[in-house]
């Protein structure tokens, strides 16, 4: 298995424990309905609700190439409506299958196919912090703009908006942490995404996603990434999508959480 894969699988593992044991919440679910006084919000909240209503499943398969000059890494990422979601990690010389990371909607499945373990973390019941924490877990699959944006704060507080020139706006949503204070969000007046910004307490963006390429599914309407670029910690990743699928079906056993025939079950 080549080391940047290794180094990759390693991280969304650690991802995941880490998350859990800090208490951090994540995100595939549709996003609950959001109320405020301020009409240039309520238009852009309404935008966003729009698209998610549209949307009733995806199915992406993609490429990541890491900043550090690794081999293209192939994945394949399924979501539904209901918060569902799943992600495979494969060998980019063999094609063998390595990781997989499966939420049915209560339980999360990580498996590790070279080690031949299964495991299924405790979540947290706060739904804000169970959001979070699903964001993190798929982001690097799923980007922004194939999953809907959480727009529920700490304390219900929506983001106050801006314009930023043309058909985009920008949505600031803030961030109860002890190093980040907002997170930007960037997206057109149809609800398409552009970019995202976590911002720290000095205002200095310490993490973005920028969008370079966009796909038009044709049974929507909708725009929806097709390449973007993370950059975190000096560290650039890329994801480029080939296969993509809105509202296609997905097979139900995709997002089937038991423990696989012949692997060790590892629940805590």
């Amino acid at each position: 298995m080549p080391a940047s894969l290794r180094s990759l699988a390693s991280r969304l593992v650690l991802c995941v424990t880490a998350l859990l044991a800090l208490g951090a919440c994540p995100c595939t679910p549709p996003p609950p309905p959001v109320v405020v006084d301020d009409p240039v919000v309520s238009q852009a909240v309404a935008a966003l609700q729009r698209r998610a209503a549209l949307v009733r499943d995806v199915a992406i398969d993609g490429e990541i190439v890491d900043g550090q000059g690794g081999p293209r890494q192939r994945f394949r990422y399924a979501s539904l409506s209901s918060g569902a979601a799943a992600a495979e990690l494969f060998d980019a010389a063999s094609g063998a299958r390595r990781r997989a990371l499966v939420y049915d909607g209560q339980t999360l499945l990580v498996v590790d196919d070279e080690a031949r373990a299964a495991q299924r973390p405790a979540l947290p019941d706060e739904p804000l912090r169970r959001r979070r924490l699903l964001d993190d877990v798929f982001g690097p699959f799923a980007g922004d703009g194939w999953r809907p944006p959480s727009l529920v704060v700490a304390g219900g507080v929506p983001g106050a908006l801006g314009a930023a020139g043309g058909d985009t706006w920008t949505l600031t949503i803030p961030i109860v942490d002890e190093v980040l204070n907002s997170q930007r969000l960037m997206f057109g007046t149809d609800g398409r995404f552009v970019k995202k910004e976590l911002v720290d307490d000095r205002g200095v963006a310490v993490a973005s996603t920028t969008v370079s390429d966009e796909w038009r599914d044709p049974s929507t309407g909708l725009i929806f990434p097709r390449r973007w670029r993370h950059t975190e910690r000096g560290v650039t990743t890329e994801v480029t999508l080939g296969a993509t699928a809105v509202n296609g079906g997905v097979e139900p056993t995709r997002f089937a959480t038991s423990t696989p025939a012949g692997y060790a079950a590892r629940d805590r």
